[in-house]
């Protein structure tokens, strides 16, 4: 689920309430726009092929970049299901630039691109929205009856 820090609050529908949200206008909507842009989703990303080992990107994207927090080469071993960590490199930050460069375009080259997780972080909280809609009227129904 996306990491929705300052995120819009669901206001009362009825206008029902303390007054605290009386006088809100166009500069509080701003804010909660400039509270979206902050948001962002954990990705783990794995490349494999047939047999051999596989690469296992972890991921952030926020709206206007994608980082790579962590990047391991996996090793199968000869027990089915088991999986040997031999040596887990640097820090990704600490690779050099081409290096970050070409695993950034090689990701890129994967689907791994800002349309793709931007996409992924609207419906992720769209269907947030409605799953929590449908539970606050199941909630309704369940004390109307």
């Amino acid at each position: 689920m996306p990491n929705l820090e300052g995120g819009p609050e669901f206001d009362d529908e009825d206008g029902e309430g303390d007054g605290e949200n009386a006088g809100k206008d166009d500069e509080d909507e701003e804010e909660d726009d400039e509270g979206a842009g902050d948001s962002s989703i954990s990705l783990k990303v794995v490349v494999s092929k047939d047999s051999g080992p596989k690469l296992e990107f972890t991921c952030t994207a926020f709206r206007e970049e994608i980082t790579i927090d962590d990047m391991l080469i996996v090793e199968k071993t000869e027990v089915e299901g088991e999986e040997k960590f031999p040596y887990e490199g640097p820090e990704f930050t600490e690779l050099p630039p081409n290096v970050q460069k070409g695993l950034f375009k090689f990701l890129e080259q994967r689907g791994v691109t800002l349309s793709a997780t931007n996409y992924m972080h609207d419906y992720m909280v769209t269907k947030q929205t409605q799953e929590y809609i449908r539970w606050m009227r199941k909630l309704k129904d369940f004390v109307k009856q």
